[in-house]
């Protein structure tokens, strides 16, 4: 399976953007849709995910699964694991919380979102995340819980790209190890 990447400069969602435009993407690959700032940026429940610009990775992953899927309401908690794997191949020491959200310290550093279309013999299926990157400590305290960066737990700045291959790569491992066919 390969991606591919899209990389927007601002819009609403990255969400909303692969919903609107899923017709272009290629149905045998797995479309990375990444945006330089969100401002609508979301989480689940509809909860605001705060997207300054140029700072984090905000992304979402467009795919396309047969029916029937067993693992589909998995798929949100797979990128969770994705992210603190990578992580911690950092040397942070990142932790779950249940069922989508990625620690640090307990203060939240990621979010995944996982949404469905529905068709008679497969789903589309538009995973997103949040990654708060190189986000200062001003923008961290506008969120409305405890929250942190990489940058704030390490001091030092981070290859947003960079992470963003290491993710697609982990993901790719991990939904070999779940039996997830794509």
């Amino acid at each position: 399976m390969r991606f591919d990447t899209l990389y927007l400069d601002t819009i609403d969602s990255t969400q909303n953007y692969a919903k609107t435009h899923i017709v272009l993407f290629d149905a045998s690959a797995i479309t990375c849709i990444v945006a330089e700032e969100q401002t609508n940026g979301r989480g689940q429940f509809q909860r605001k995910w705060t997207s300054p610009r140029g700072v984090n990775l905000y992304a979402t992953l467009v795919f396309r699964l047969p029916l029937p899927c067993p693992q589909l309401n998995t798929l949100a908690i797979v990128m969770a694991k994705t992210i603190k794997t990578v992580l911690q191949k950092e040397n942070i020491p990142a932790t779950l919380k249940w069922p989508n959200d990625v620690q640090i310290h307990n203060k939240k550093v990621a979010g995944a979102l996982c949404e469905t279309i529905f068709h008679p013999t497969f789903i589309d299926i538009f995973l997103g995340f949040g990654l708060n990157v190189n986000m200062e400590q001003e923008d961290l305290t506008k969120i409305d819980q405890p929250a942190t960066s990489l940058k704030e737990e390490t001091g030092k700045i981070w290859d947003k790209n960079a992470l963003l291959e290491k993710i697609q790569a982990e993901f790719l491992l991990q939904i070999t190890q779940e039996e997830i066919r794509i």
